[in-house]
């Protein structure tokens, strides 16, 4: 028999085959294999599958099972009864492989599908499928032997995927115009395209898997390559997942490439400012529950405002464990910052910050080799925090060679701009103390030089703690304008009335230096001062502390010299109006001493006396710090006796942002001034060993003051002594 016949009888044999398998598939009941469905889905899935509509089956030589209005049910929590419902639903069988008990679907087709996949309040995710069995695709009557599956061609259209997290509140929506999904046989890697919309943004979509045999067989790990376009954004995976584990392992290679990442972030729900450009590269490794992040390389922003970028691991994401992150930030400006951040810092460069965040022992996260500089400014160290019993505990030690707050800080505000818009200078807006309550801590900070435009100080150590909000500041300086101080304040916001108290020594410090130090005041100079506050407070606000303030307020200063013809300061205008006589020139003043008892936001003049070499002026009044409204009377007292009468007391009244000074409209008579100076001298000679100005018996201030000890001088007046001084005596004269 020749070779062509046998092929013309083989070809005629098949076609019989054929012929006979479509008579065979004709007498299929389609409609009987609803519960053969409905049970395979249960034993896959643990839920239930419905076919509603029509289930028929086409007849060609490829017969098309379809299936109309398909439903799987949700999980019983879930937030709607179904997962997944489908409108139609076509599949193209091939015949001969029905032979062999293998199910050949050379396309299929799934239009108009509805996904919902959600996570619960406890984090359990409705696709946890309760899977009891092997899955196996046998007919009505089977013999329980189970028939292969395979699928060359899947097409998504119209499909609509929405995602829920009960827990974040997070929702994200992914709707599929195209997808296909192909692969020549069961042998061959899978080729995948199509395009949707992405939480209102257009997306295409391309990549390669491994095969159906091996995906099915979950024997080695898959190969998985992806990539995604969207507007702004291109993202791809690559590497592979082992499925032979009950959870899905992990080592995919991801990249991500945003012209603006805010834009890219809000696609996965997270909300940032806007950064700019970013590039994202790292590894997600381990089991795909709980997957490590390795290999981390992340860009955001660009030089020319800030970039910040970190490279390193992070073990365990979901507990912030397993941490060695190296963090930089630079830019040319650190104004860079004010536009994503919505801040107004100063155009200060250049900007550098380096840091190295590592697990800490026993718990935590280290911030070691942390590093910056900003302009003229650096900070060095290290701080550790933990978080132990859901409360988090930060101790840093840091140290600088150099501060310059004048890069730092914005132009300093006058007094009448600085106040609120009621006119008052203590704001009633609330304290941010809360913050106070947030976290415990504690801090060193050593400063080698902080400048502020022309002061400069030197010696800077600041101690801070805060515990169970209890925060408490202790400053020193070892030198400054000449001087040094020591502090101590004291903030309570645990309690239902949040509390303060300060406590400030300054000795020695150079009033002039440091007047024109902060750029008040250019004519003042000399003047060594002391000053000593001891003050307690209660309320929200620096307005409410204020009303409630108590203690004690007290200054001395000692020789100096006040510059007439600088009228740029409040003083230089009071002492015209006390001198009215005087010709325009220096002032040079003997001292200033002052106390101020403070009660219920009351401080009251228990001692108030400037001498100068022209006059001595003794005073007395209140503050009232609750409506800051201001009532003193200053009284001087010529040295030159022929200037007696063109001495007139004055007042100062107004408020503390608009102070007033007028003449004493009371009746100036003999021995009212007097009287008010007695009261002045009796509690300044309680002050003299508490404060020094340093001049010794020279300054003929606490020369009076000594004698006062001895003698009433509201009495008996003593002369001046020589050299142009005065005893306080002889300022008030006698009853």
């Amino acid at each position: 028999m020749r070779f062509s016949t046998v092929v013309k009888l083989a070809g005629l044999g098949i076609l019989l085959l054929v012929v006979a398998l479509i008579q065979v598939v004709k007498s299929i009941d389609a409609g009987a294999y609803r519960q053969v469905l409905a049970e395979v889905a249960r034993s896959a899935t643990g839920r239930n599958l419905a076919v509603r509509g029509k289930l028929s089956l086409k007849m060609s030589l490829s017969p098309t099972l379809v299936a109309n209005d398909v439903v799987l049910s949700n999980a019983p929590w879930g937030s709607r009864p179904d997962m997944v419902t489908v409108n139609h639903v076509e599949a193209k069988i091939s015949l001969l492989p029905l032979l062999t008990r293998q199910v050949r679907i050379n396309r299929l087709v799934l239009v108009g599908a509805d996904i919902l996949l959600e996570r619960g309040r406890d984090g359990r995710p409705n696709w946890d499928f309760n899977r009891r069995g092997p899955v196996g695709v046998n007919g009505p009557n089977a013999t329980g032997a189970t028939t292969s599956l395979n699928i060359s061609q899947v097409q998504l259209k119209k499909v609509r995927l929405l995602y829920r997290d009960a827990q974040s509140g997070q929702q994200q929506s992914l709707r599929i115009d195209r997808l296909t999904a192909q692969a020549d046989n069961s042998a061959a890697p899978i080729g995948l395209s199509g395009g949707g919309d992405w939480n209102g943004r257009h997306f295409d979509v391309s990549g390669v898997f491994g095969t159906l045999r091996d995906l099915l067989a979950a024997a080695k790990p898959y190969p998985v390559k992806l990539k995604m376009v969207l507007p702004g954004l291109v993202a791809t995976a690559n590497g592979l997942v082992n499925f032979a584990q009950a959870v899905p392992v992990l080592a995919l290679n991801l990249k991500a490439e945003a012209t603006e990442i805010a834009d890219a972030a809000k696609l996965v729900g997270v909300k940032l400012p806007p950064l700019g450009a970013g590039r994202v590269a790292l590894t997600l490794s381990g089991a795909s529950a709980e997957p490590g992040l390795t290999n981390i390389d992340v860009t955001l922003g660009r030089r020319d405002a800030v970039a910040v970028s970190a490279r390193g691991d992070i073990a365990d994401p979901r507990r912030l464990s397993g941490v060695d992150l190296m963090l930089t930030a630079e830019g040319d400006s650190l104004a860079g910052f004010n536009k994503p951040l919505d801040l107004s810092l100063p155009n200060l460069a250049p900007v550098r910050l380096t840091a190295h965040v590592t697990d800490a022992n026993g718990g935590g996260w280290q911030l070691g080799d942390f590093k910056a500089v900003l302009g003229h400014t650096d900070v060095a160290g290290d701080a550790v925090a933990h978080l132990a019993g859901g409360r988090l505990t930060v101790e840093g030690h840091v140290a600088s060679a150099n501060i310059d707050l004048a890069e730092l800080l914005p132009p300093r505000a006058d007094a009448v701009s600085a106040k609120g818009g009621d006119g008052r200078v203590f704001s009633d807006t609330r304290l941010p103390l809360a913050l106070l309550t947030a976290f415990d801590g504690r801090l060193t900070w050593q400063v080698g030089r902080l400048i502020d435009g022309n002061l400069a100080a030197t010696g800077i150590n600041l101690e801070a703690s805060l515990r169970n909000g209890k925060l408490i500041l202790a400053p020193t300086v070892a030198a400054i304008a000449g001087g040094r101080l020591s502090g101590r304040l004291t903030v309570d916001a645990a309690t239902e009335m949040p509390s303060m108290s300060l406590v400030l020594a300054v000795d020695k410090v150079g009033l002039g230096d440091l007047l024109k130090g902060l750029d008040v005041s250019q004519a003042v100079h000399g003047a060594s001062t002391d000053l000593r506050l001891n003050l307690t407070g209660t309320g929200s606000s620096l307005r409410a502390i204020m009303a409630r303030l108590n203690g004690d307020a007290m200054v001395a200063v000692g020789n100096g010299t006040v510059d007439d013809a600088a009228a740029d300061t409040v003083t230089v205008d009071l002492l015209r109006q006390l001198a009215p006589w005087a010709e325009v020139k220096n002032t040079e003043m003997q001292c200033l001493v002052s106390r101020f008892a403070v009660a219920e936001g009351m401080a009251r003049s228990e001692a108030l006396l400037f001498d100068t070499s022209r006059m001595t002026v003794g005073g007395q009044g209140s503050i009232n710090l609750a409506n800051e409204n201001i009532d003193l009377t200053l009284v001087p007292r010529p040295k030159d006796a022929g200037q007696l009468n063109l001495a007139v007391p004055l007042d100062i009244g107004g408020s503390l942002g608009r102070p007033t000074i007028a003449p004493n409209n009371g009746a100036i008579v003999k021995g009212v001034a007097g009287a008010a100076g007695a009261v002045a001298l009796g509690h300044l000679a309680t002050l003299v060993p508490l404060v020094s100005t340093g001049t010794g018996d020279a300054n003929a201030c606490l020369a009076a003051l000594a004698q006062a000890k001895k003698s009433s001088p509201l009495r008996k007046p003593v002369n001046s002594s020589g050299g142009g001084g005065s005893t306080l005596q002889g300022i008030f004269g006698t009853r």
